[in-house]
């Protein structure tokens, strides 16, 4: 069963996120974040998926090293045991050369 919930976790961006659109055009914004800013394990990175206006800011204002907070639904892939989260809402922290 995959059991979920909702949560809130910081986190530093790997990667540039992702911007994609549905064929009805709903955008949705991909990235990781690693939890503990290391990126040594593994275990620490967390697929994020944003919706529509949270999607199309954070597609605008993130990139690598962004540090965020994001609130949304914990979930995990069974065939993978990835962690991902279904935001609901991204705060912008800081990133390594300032807001």
């Amino acid at each position: 069963m995959n059991r979920k919930s909702n949560t809130l976790i910081q986190g530093k961006l790997i990667a540039d996120p992702e911007l994609f659109y549905t064929k009805g055009g709903t955008s949705i914004c991909k990235f990781d974040i690693d939890t503990e800013y290391q990126g040594k394990n593994n275990e620490n990175i967390i697929s994020v998926n944003t919706w529509n206006k949270v999607a199309d800011a954070c597609a605008e204002h993130l990139t690598k090293g962004s540090i965020v907070k994001v609130t949304g639904i914990l979930g995990r892939v069974e065939e993978t045991s990835k962690l991902f989260i279904e935001a609901s809402s991204v705060e912008f922290v800081k990133h390594e050369g300032g807001f």
